[in-house]
């Protein structure tokens, strides 16, 4: 019989405790989160994006989930853009993080991409988040309570790149662009930009000195890698994948050869030609502006870019 009281009082005591951390079963939750980082790196003072995942692998449920960040050591920075959850709801674009999503029952996930802006010199920019059943902000810096979790590092870096050849941003409301230096000379023969990608993406530019897919050549297709002129511009939206609204990628030349085409080269061996639009822009197309020297060309695909004259 006394052991069979000492077993019920136990019982009862960790039962106490787990409802206490917010748990509804008796054994606590075994939680991670992720962030992943879109794009790696950014221009200084463009827009950085960050994919927050938080598993529960369980064995108990979490009743009530909330997520809350940290900027540069600030908690009352505005988000620059907070996407759809995949379950619950965050607060909207230009106030303060604070995602209330809801139970998160063992053996699942949620996950949400939010975008901050950074700071416009320096070298890095630093974001904290914090999952938490209680709601508050960053008030357990021990996690002694148990209701707190951050990953794992707790401060997720963002270089911010100042080359004057890269130009990387996280596209807060499809109407900023991010590219690299316009600022052309002898050394800077050309300056690539990406306009028009939708909010949500991340995009990086890089030319002059970069290694580009291969350009073979192929005179049936109207190929003649004989005849590429300037420097390549390398694309990467997406994370890789494909935009099914496209963008623009806008080159700027510091010498004005007027382009017959470009070359798209792109994975292993893949290669188009991209002709001059007609009168529907449809990608891929480019079109040419002789006064400023410069190309703007309408695609979906990432990869190298590269002028046939």
């Amino acid at each position: 019989m006394r052991a069979a009281r000492f077993a019920a009082v136990v019982s009862a005591a960790v039962v106490a405790t787990t409802m206490f951390a917010g748990v509804a079963s008796a054994a606590p939750p075994n939680w991670v989160m992720t962030v992943t980082k879109v794009p790696g790196e950014v221009t200084p003072g463009a827009p950085a994006g960050y994919d927050v995942t938080i598993t529960n692998n369980g064995p108990s449920n979490i009743s009530q989930l909330y997520l809350v960040a940290r900027v540069n050591g600030k908690t009352n920075v505005a988000t620059a853009y907070v996407g759809t959850p995949t379950q619950g709801t965050c607060s909207p674009s230009g106030q303060v993080l604070l995602c209330t999503f809801g139970a998160l029952n063992a053996g699942t996930s949620v996950t949400v991409r939010v975008g901050y802006g950074t700071p416009s010199s320096g070298s890095s920019s630093l974001v904290e988040f914090e999952g938490t059943t209680s709601g508050t902000t960053f008030t357990d810096p021990s996690r002694s309570h148990g209701d707190t979790l951050v990953p794992n590092p707790a401060i997720t870096t963002t270089v911010l790149n100042s080359n004057k050849n890269f130009g990387g941003f996280f596209s807060t409301n499809g109407t900023n662009s991010g590219g690299n230096s316009d600022q052309l000379n002898g050394n800077n023969k050309q300056s690539t930009r990406i306009t028009s990608l939708a909010a949500g993406f991340d995009g990086t530019v890089s030319d002059g000195s970069v290694t580009a897919d291969a350009c073979t050549t192929d005179l049936p297709n109207g190929i003649d890698c004989t005849q590429i002129s300037g420097e390549t511009s390398v694309v990467n939206v997406n994370g890789g994948a494909n935009v099914p609204g496209g963008f623009f990628v806008i080159i700027h030349y510091k010498n004005g050869d007027t382009p017959v085409a470009f070359v798209h080269t792109f994975g292993v061996g893949g290669q188009e030609k991209i002709n001059a639009c007609g009168a529907t822009i449809t990608a891929p197309c480019f079109q040419w502006d002789p006064s400023t020297t410069t190309a703007s060309i309408f695609t979906n695909h990432n990869g190298s870019y590269t002028k046939l004259h």
